[in-house]
Order: structure tokens, then C-alpha cells, then sequence
């Protein structure tokens, strides 16, 4: 059999419904030193301490831990539990004004579509946030020049996956600047939303902490968070809460697909790297690649870390241009659909019978899809012929045969195909 077949390079998934977001990460900082949900991952704080004016702790959010300005309020409101993160005067206590929390080894094997949410707030009454104008002042933790004037102040949350340097998720500057339609010595902290480290956008809430959301692209085996700080005087004050991840489970995670002739068949190949409560794999078939029919199914391994290989050989195909697809279906009935994928199967009995002219016998050309031959004259009689069947042929005895024109039908597994030959000695 000759086909012609298209290799799928990549997925293409196309979901029934879009699996919901859940939560599968979260810090409220009610743990001492972990994050609340996700075994396995770390929180890591460049500090954790100082007086009540002068800090980068986990706190309670009372006066007798942090002394907020008396214009700015006395605790910030919207706290998700009893604590909260919270600074003010970085280096009075660490002599470093920039400081920062790191967050590590977050699983995200399987997720998709992953999002952050977090709770913000910061002191925009007291004006102090300083910008000045430049990003080589941005100073960060661990570097060098962290006086009580070097840098610009801001609040900086990064994201990265798996080995990848991090990436900016959202950012917080001094507006502090005399740029066009922007005022000039409000010193507000405001999100940087250009990149060009001005605070132009939003602020982070007031007293009450607010809840920013942003989408994370791609996705992988872990990420790291990283919340930095730069506070480098007083009413320099700003808070943190309830960090969370969100995203929606990739129930099988594909690694390859691949469709080949194989003799008088086709063989469909795929493999799977992970599996989350997969049931089967449907495989269906279309002769117009809309209308799908499934011709069998093949078990999935329903949950499965280890990279899983997969195959099933369609013992007769449809003769000529069809398509292939996969449907993998979950326990809970939940589906995604492969790509379909063509294949042009040439008609596996294109043959021509032999000799011509016939004399005393004649070859018919058979494989396994065979059901019947039969021979027909030119009234539509059947004609009955000593046959002998080999493994590639079957062999007719025609020397009792008239000089004339017969036909020989071939019933086989797509149709039956008929051929015209003539027997003269």
C-alpha cells in the first residue's frame, strides 16, 4: 500500500470548555517561615525585623510592631488573615535600603495559563516616594551603593520558570518627575506601566490593601517569585498580602504525534510526557475532515509523571484522502482534540491481472484484505474456475475458457475493484 501522510510537528488543543482557574499556590504570610499552600516551597526574606519605624518584617499590622503617619492611617486595611509583609526605612535596621523576598521551588508541572494575584498598598499622602530619572539609580538587594540617597524607590514583582533569568511582572515608582501630564512633587508611588521607570499608572492601593492581577506566559516544571523593595526614609510605608497563583491543570501534556503507512495499514504513533486522570484516547477518522467517526480506542496510563508511549494501527483504512484525529477523554468525561491530521491511502489494488492476452491461466494479485474473486463474461454469468491461492497471488485456471472478454471481481476490505481480461490462444 502507498500512502502520502503530513508529520504534525506541533499540538494544536482545542478544549470542548476551557478548564477553570484554580488556585494552587498562596502566601498570606499566616506561617511563620513557608508559604501557606504549595509543600515544598520556600519563602526566603532578605530580612525580617527592625523597630516600628524603620523595618522590613512579617507583622501583625499593629501600632506596637509598625508606627504608620499619623496622615496615612493607623493600620492598613483588607488584611486576608493576622499578618501581613510590611516596610518602611529599610537600611535604618539592615543598612540596606533595598530588600527583598524570594520565593522558590513552586511546582507548576501541568499548569497552564497561570496568573498572579496579590494585595498592595502603600503611602501616597505622606509624599515621599523619591524617582530620580534614572534606571542606573535603581538600586537592588545585594548591591552595592544603598545610602539613604542613592536610588530611585519602588516595588518590583518578578516571575521565573523553571532556569530562565526573571522577568518583570509588575512595577511601582515615584511620579516624583517633571514630566508632561504628570505632576511634579506629588512623590506617589504609582505602577510603572512603560517600563521606563516613572510612575505613571495606578497606585497600590492606599490604607487598604488592593488586589492586582497579571497573567504569566508560558509555563514549566517550577517557578520563582521575587517581591524587591527600595524604602530609604521615613513615610516611605507600603505593605503586602495574600500572594497567590492561579492556573488550570493540563490534564495530558503531548510530546508527539505521528501518523505512517505500514504495508496495509496505517500506524498512528504519540507519547505523552505527564498524565492527570486520563481515561483513554479516542481515535477517530473523517473522510472530509469535519465529520469525525471513532474506529477505536486505546487505554490512557491515568496518571503518569514518566513520559508514556502510545500506538494503534488502522488495519483498513479508507482508500484515498482521510484525516486523523485523537480525542483524549478524562474520567470526569472532560476532552481535548488533537489536530487533525490528513493522509492520502492510495487504492492498495491498483493492479493489473496477468498475462495479456491470457492462454491457460492467469495471476490475480492478493494480500490479506482479499474476501472473494469472482469471475464474470460479458452476459454477467459467473464462471466458475479452478483457483490455487499463494500468499501474494491467486493463479486461475483459464484453459477451459472461450477466446473472449471476462471480468474478474475482487472483494476486499474498502470495496470490490474490478478488472477487465482477455483470454485468446
Amino acid at each position: 500500500m502507498k500512502a502520502k501522510f503530513t508529520l504534525l510537528v506541533g499540538w494544536v488543543l482545542l478544549y470542548t470548555a476551557l478548564p477553570a482557574q484554580t488556585q494552587f499556590w498562596q502566601d498570606d504570610f499566616e506561617n511563620a517561615t513557608t508559604p501557606d499552600v504549595a509543600a515544598g516551597s520556600t519563602r526566603t526574606p532578605s530580612s525580617n525585623g527592625g523597630t516600628t519605624a524603620s523595618y522590613f518584617k512579617r507583622t501583625n499590622n499593629t501600632a506596637a510592631e509598625i508606627s504608620l503617619a499619623a496622615a496615612f492611617g493607623t493600620s492598613y486595611g483588607g488584611m486576608t488573615g493576622s499578618f501581613i509583609w510590611a516596610g518602611e526605612d529599610h537600611d535604618g535596621p539592615t543598612g540596606n535600603a533595598a530588600q527583598q523576598i524570594e520565593w522558590t521551588n513552586i511546582a507548576i508541572t501541568g499548569r497552564s495559563a497561570i496568573s498572579f494575584r496579590g494585595f498592595l498598598a502603600a503611602n501616597n499622602v505622606s509624599g515621599a516616594w523619591d524617582n530620580r530619572n534614572t534606571s542606573s539609580l535603581m538600586t537592588v538587594f545585594g548591591t552595592a551603593n544603598n545610602t539613604a540617597t542613592s536610588g530611585n524607590d519602588y516595588i518590583r514583582i518578578e516571575y521565573a520558570i523553571d532556569a530562565a533569568p526573571y522577568s518583570l511582572l509588575i512595577s511601582f515608582f515615584g511620579d516624583d518627575l517633571s514630566v508632561p501630564g504628570l505632576p511634579s512633587a506629588n512623590k506617589s508611588l504609582n505602577e510603572d506601566t512603560n517600563g521606563d521607570f516613572i510612575g505613571d499608572g495606578v497606585e497600590p492601593g492606599s490604607i487598604n490593601l488592593t488586589q492586582f492581577v497579571r497573567s504569566i506566559p508560558g509555563t514549566g516544571s517550577t517557578m520563582r517569585l521575587r517581591l524587591s523593595v527600595y524604602s530609604n526614609g521615613g513615610n516611605e510605608e507600603w505593605a503586602v498580602d495574600n500572594f497567590r497563583l492561579f492556573g488550570s491543570v493540563l490534564p495530558v501534556e503531548w510530546t508527539h504525534f505521528e501518523v505512517a503507512p505500514v504495508q496495509d495499514a496505517v500506524k498512528l504513533t504519540w507519547g505523552t510526557a505527564t498524565e492527570v486522570n486520563s481515561a483513554h484516547f479516542a481515535i477517530e477518522r473523517s473522510t472530509d475532515g469535519t465529520n469525525f467517526t471513532e474506529i477505536a480506542q486505546v487505554a490512557a496510563a491515568g496518571n503518569a509523571n514518566t513520559a508514556q508511549e502510545y500506538a494503534f494501527e488502522d488495519g483498513a483504512p479508507a482508500i484515498g484522502k482521510s484525516y486523523y484525529r485523537i480525542r483524549q477523554v478524562d474520567v470526569d468525561g472532560q476532552y481535548i482534540l488533537s489536530e487533525a491530521m490528513e493522509v492520502d491511502v492510495a487504492d492498495p489494488f491498483a493492479f493489473d491481472l496477468y498475462p495479456v492476452p491470457a492462454q491457460d491461466q492467469m495471476y490475480v494479485p492478493i494480500n490479506k484484505n482479499v474476501k472473494a474473486i469472482t469471475i464474470v463474461d460479458l452476459a454477467g454469468g459467473i464462471v466458475a474456475l479452478p483457483m490455487e491461492l499463494g500468499t501474494d497471488r491467486a493463479t486461475l485456471d483459464v484453459s477451459q475458457l472461450a477466446n473472449g472478454m471476462y471480468f474478474a471481481r475482487i472483494a476486499h476490505a474498502g470495496g470490490i475493484a474490478t478488472r477487465r481480461f482477455v483470454v485468446q490462444r
